[in-house]
């Protein structure tokens, strides 16, 4: 049987998104597995990687100057800002955030939503700071290039398909079809007076 510590750490790992628990300064105390799996912090002693957010995270901000928090950049820091204001309040700080970090071979920009909750634990309070990828969220909200003639869209690579192709592929949405009152007056004029 789990003892209780073992089942909180477990729990903490199952979560799908990067979490981390981290001090007033940001500086990371532990990290569940997502957010070692995306950091590539994987099989690395923990006290190598306790470092930052920012840093680990690579945000451009904290690479391009002399670290995490130093860079006049830092000051609007959605991390930095979910932080201190969870931990001044005592309360949950949720909001969206366009970050730029370096993940890959080039710096990226993603749109996540950044919550930060505080965390009463052995005479200090820490923040559990999670980071959930948003963007193809925001991007819905964006223009979609459609067709004015066959009403196909354009997707990122060029390519045109249907409407209902393009959420499938895109955003796991199916479409189930019907037929609007005003179609059907004028496909099936005179079966309105028959009901």
């Amino acid at each position: 049987m789990m003892t209780h510590q073992q089942l909180v750490e477990a729990a903490f790992d199952a979560i799908p998104d990067p979490v981390f628990l981290t001090d007033d300064d940001v500086r990371v105390v532990t990290a569940n597995t997502a957010a070692r799996r995306a950091l590539g912090l994987e099989g690395i002693d923990p006290s190598l990687w306790q470092r930052r957010a920012g840093e680990l995270l690579r945000c451009v901000n904290a690479l391009e100057s002399a670290g995490c928090g130093q860079a006049p950049g830092c000051q609007r820091c959605a991390v930095r800002t979910a932080v201190r204001v969870a931990l001044s309040r005592g309360a949950v700080y949720r909001a969206p955030a366009s970050l730029k970090l370096h993940l890959g071979p080039a710096p990226t920009e993603a749109t996540y939503l950044v919550s930060a909750a505080p965390l009463p634990l052995r005479g200090e309070t820490l923040a559990v700071v999670t980071l959930e990828d948003v963007t193809e969220l925001t991007q819905l909200k964006g223009l979609l290039p459609i067709c004015a003639n066959c009403r196909r869209v354009r997707d990122e690579r060029n390519y045109w398909q249907t409407v209902e192709q393009y959420f499938r592929q895109h955003h796991d949405i199916a479409f189930s079809h019907g037929i609007c009152d005003d179609c059907m007056r004028k496909l099936y004029p005179g079966d309105d007076e028959e009901a």
